[in-house]
């Protein structure tokens, strides 16, 4: 499994982290959060997050033959050394 290092949404969840003000009754909370858009903000990250996973898919080219051949031959040169004669 590849993990993204990204932050898809960090402006719009502090954009939607500054129109609401804490609350420590939890239920309150998550009202005002949705109330501000927090269903827009996980939808949109779902979407972003969708689209790296099929854009790192499609350079991995997962589910062909070729899947991971260049990472395993990458991984091969920099454990040889290899790596840093070719550069």
């Amino acid at each position: 499994m590849l993990s993204s290092c990204t932050r898809p949404t960090a402006g719009a969840a502090a954009k939607l982290a500054g129109k609401v003000e804490w609350n420590p009754d939890f239920a309150k909370m998550r009202d005002a959060l949705l109330s501000a858009g927090m269903k827009n903000v996980a939808a949109e990250t779902g979407k972003r997050l969708d689209a790296e996973g099929a854009k790192a898919r499609e350079i991995l080219k997962c589910g062909t033959a070729e899947a991971g051949s260049r990472m395993r031959r990458d991984r091969a040169l920099s454990l040889s050394g290899a790596a840093r004669v070719a550069a």
